[in-house]
């Protein structure tokens, strides 16, 4: 049997009004002038106390009910699919991320979201099902707005023993600020803050992932180019270190313009550039690095030149590095303003201007 006990927190307009009720009540039984008035004025006491007691006890349970409906809604994106992997409930924040009403995705199956249409996924995931009852894993979709959207994901298996059918629930986290200041931060630490290029750090990443596909393999078919900037000591001293700086900024937006998608362009020193250049042989990039040449030489403000050394990327980085700097320093020492190859079948540096 329940029993009605004062809350320390029970609302003020329940006090109040079982205090009313109390008052009145006493005030009627004060005026009574038979039993049976003494009895009316009990029962009426009694009735408005259970009408409050349960007006409250609703509140209640539906502040409670509001509650657990917000934490649902509002900590992650909820889904609830049954045995055949079909849609049969989402909460708002399902929607907020994905764009898609309930009544837009109800009965579709799980490879139909936006995020988990990819058929070899959801194979991996019925795998991992049967052998853990959980997945985890970070997926990336666009919503029906078009907005790309990255979530930390998590699918369980809830077996319900009665009715012996399964049930399943997807709970994701919405990342996708995070892992955009997470793209954020990896370009300031890989970047060089004067001309936007890759910096040296990054650049000896890169180059170190294709000499261990050269050692991998036992061959490649990538190449490195070195650039220097020539006589770049006389521009800061005759037109000052704004104008170098400009010049280093004009040359480093030549090479990404003229370079391809798939060329890695690096400041690796002062007035110095690397190309890593893949699926490229020696011949070929020899001939991009002529054409560079040619275009800095017309395309910036001082009519620059420049001096570029080209190797083939060995299994080692660092005679990689050495190979395509002997043959700058060999573009240099013959007169600069040309490129030249470290091609061991070469009994002089290739060299073109």
């Amino acid at each position: 049997m329940n029993k009605l006990s004062f809350d320390r927190k029970m609302p003020l307009y329940v006090v109040s009004t079982l205090a009313l009720n109390m008052a009145v009540s006493l005030w009627l039984l004060s005026m009574a002038s038979s039993a049976v008035m003494d009895f009316s004025v009990c029962a009426l006491f009694l009735l408005s106390t259970l009408i409050t007691a349960r007006l409250y006890r609703h509140e209640m349970a539906q502040s409670k009910n509001n509650l657990s409906e917000a934490i649902i809604d509002g900590v992650a994106g909820f889904i609830v699919l049954d045995s055949q992997l079909r849609v049969i409930q989402v909460n708002q924040q399902f929607s907020r991320v994905s764009g898609y009403a309930f009544d837009q995705v109800e009965s579709r199956p799980i490879s139909e979201l936006c995020f988990m249409n990819n058929s070899s996924l959801i194979t991996t995931i019925t795998r991992s099902l049967k052998e853990n009852q959980r997945w985890k894993g970070e997926l990336s979709g666009v919503s029906r707005l078009g907005e790309h959207f990255t979530v930390n994901v998590v699918v369980e298996k809830l077996v319900e023993i009665l009715s012996h059918n399964n049930k399943y629930v997807v709970t994701f986290t919405d990342i996708s600020r995070r892992k955009v200041l997470e793209r954020r931060l990896r370009m300031l630490v890989d970047t060089d803050s004067l001309t936007g290029c890759w910096n040296r750090r990054r650049f000896d990443k890169d180059l170190n992932h294709y000499s261990n596909l050269a050692e991998r393999y036992g061959y490649t078919h990538s190449c490195l180019a070195l650039i220097d900037l020539d006589h770049f000591k006389a521009i800061n001293d005759n037109h000052g270190h704004g104008q170098g700086d400009s010049a280093l900024k004009e040359v480093a937006e030549l090479l990404r313009n003229n370079s391809r998608d798939t060329d890695i362009v690096a400041r690796v020193g002062g007035e110095e550039f690397a190309i890593l250049m893949p699926e490229t042989n020696l011949a070929e990039a020899f001939e991009a690095m002529y054409r560079l040449k040619e275009v800095i030489a017309k395309g910036t403000t001082l009519n620059l030149t420049v001096s570029s050394g080209v190797s083939e990327i060995q299994a080692q980085a660092e005679a990689t590095y050495r190979s395509a700097d002997k043959a700058l320093y060999r573009a240099k020492g013959n007169g600069r303003n040309r490129v030249c190859s470290s091609s061991p079948g070469c009994a002089t540096p290739i060299a073109l201007g």
